[in-house]
């Protein structure tokens, strides 16, 4: 697929991971969808740690996995989750059509956690640049918002339909904006 060609816009692949290949949890029907959204919050945790290179074997931890089925359960509140990690969410916004693009990784300095369809996304985005999160491809670090948004651009969003398990089609995108409230 075109996403592996991050490398084309100036990104680097910091880990490759396949939720239904790296994962180590059954997917019953609580989890048929996958766990996207729980592996992103897990994976901003561990960025916020400064350990996000050691995403794919920290995520096989009986601990990470607790966490990722108890968040996809709703058993463990989110927001709950991020104020324990030291983070706090700012706002929720919503782009379609022409603007989703523009809008993202706008934060000065932070995490943005998107969903669109039935799939989940991660961001951090620091001084350093952009790191883009999949939980069905892996991160990658663009070192500005340009070449990040360029590649999502061409790349990414044209090719969202086959990406996950996208139920419907789908032409905007929730953007929940999070900040740091403590450093580790």
């Amino acid at each position: 697929m075109s996403l592996l060609d991050a490398d084309r816009f100036g990104g680097n692949w910091i880990f490759r991971f396949n939720q239904t290949l790296n994962f180590p949890l059954k997917f019953s029907s609580t989890m048929q969808n996958g766990a996207c959204s729980s592996l992103v919050m897990a994976w901003v945790k561990m960025h916020k740690l400064g350990k996000s290179h050691l995403f794919p074997g920290n995520i096989k931890l009986p601990s990470y996995i607790k966490i990722v089925e108890n968040l996809k359960a709703k058993s463990m509140d989110g927001m709950q989750f991020l104020n324990e990690n030291g983070l706090s969410h700012r706002h929720v916004s919503r782009y379609g059509g022409d603007n989703v693009v523009e809008n993202l990784a706008a934060t000065h300095e932070g995490y943005e956690a998107l969903a669109y369809g039935d799939h989940a996304i991660g961001l951090a985005v620091t001084f350093y640049g952009v790191d883009f999160f999949d939980p069905n491809f892996g991160c990658v670090h663009f070192p500005t918002r340009h070449s990040f948004r360029a590649w999502f651009k061409e790349r990414y969003w044209p090719n969202r339909d086959g990406i996950g398990a996208v139920a419907r089609p789908c032409n905007h995108i929730l953007v929940h904006s999070m900040v740091s409230t403590y450093k580790p």
